[in-house]
């Protein structure tokens, strides 16, 4: 599934990841520096809000996957494969 990065927030444990999927519905995942995932999810730290994502997987209708090999586009260009 797509969607467009809508921030970060610091949570307990880590970092809570918002997200505007392409339904139209929003949804978060949740990981931090010590899980493994997080090095997937970091570089949006670095990315402004609206940065376009792919490959989102979804547990329930509002949270997605950590585990999720996702895609980061910029500027509708292929940037960057997170795996």
């Amino acid at each position: 599934m797509k969607g467009t990065f809508t921030g970060t927030f610091l949570v307990p444990n880590g970092r809570m990841f918002c997200f505007k999927l392409e339904t139209g519905k929003s949804a978060k995942t949740y990981t931090g520096e010590q899980f493994g995932n997080f090095q997937r999810w970091r570089p949006l730290l670095d990315l402004p809000k609206g940065t376009q994502v792919e490959g989102l997987v979804m547990r329930s209708q509002t949270l997605i996957d950590g585990d999720s090999d996702i895609t980061i586009r910029r500027n509708d260009a292929l940037q960057s494969k997170l795996s």
